[in-house]
């Protein structure tokens, strides 16, 4: 029987060496977000909304402009 996998992870790599990891449980989710939210923007300079969820261990709320 061939493996699902748990969830499909976008990797950011952000000029000035940042780099961020985005999470999706499905590739459903991953395409809504691509098509509607960063494909229509590619060649725009505005900023992007960028579902980062909050990691148990992080305690201290970030914020990301991307």
């Amino acid at each position: 029987m061939p493996r699902m996998p748990d969830e499909y992870v976008v990797h950011l790599m952000i000029e000035g060496g940042h780099r961020e990891e985005i999470k999706f449980p499905t590739i459903q989710e991953f395409l809504v977000w691509y098509n509607k939210v960063l494909l229509p923007k590619f060649d725009s300079n505005e900023f992007v909304n960028v579902p980062i969820k909050q990691r148990a261990e992080d305690s201290n709320s970030k914020e990301y402009m991307v």
